[in-house]
């Protein structure tokens, strides 16, 4: 069985591993960024870490329904990496998942130069809603400072 920490963005349920997520905050406040790329919402500081806040829907391609974001999805990050989270409409709880019932995509692994749909690893089928699973991994490589 896999865990995934789960969220909303408009209509559409999508899923993150939970081994990635370091904490989730309902309650922030983001400084903006002048001359940052769009995907990018500014920063928060979180306890003395600085993380930029990113607008996953910009790289989902989700129109941007809601206007005020209830969520921040922080992740984990290996040393010297960007610290980072991701804004979503709502957070809906962690699934688990027999690993059996997901179709992962053949993405690849390794590379530096990623398009958005490698940002997309694989889907689940829930009983009345599909899941999109998305490597956190790849959404900075995505993002053109």
């Amino acid at each position: 069985m896999m865990q995934f920490c789960t969220f909303q963005i408009n209509d559409s349920l999508y899923g993150i591993e939970i081994k990635s997520v370091k904490e989730i905050k309902d309650e922030f406040k983001i400084t903006s960024i002048h001359h940052a790329p769009k995907e990018i919402k500014g920063f928060v500081n979180i306890r003395g870490q600085v993380y930029f806040v990113i607008e996953i829907n910009e790289l989902l391609n989700e129109e941007k329904k809601n206007k005020t974001k209830k969520h921040l999805i922080l992740f984990k990050q290996r040393p010297k990496e960007d610290l980072f989270g991701i804004l979503v409409d709502r957070h809906r709880g962690v699934y688990k998942i027999d690993e059996k019932k997901i179709e992962y995509f053949n993405n690849k692994k390794h590379s530096s130069n990623y398009h958005k749909k490698d940002m997309i690893i694989g889907i689940c089928k829930l009983e009345n809603q599909l899941m999109t699973i998305i490597n956190p991994q790849i959404i900075l490589p995505l993002i053109s400072f």
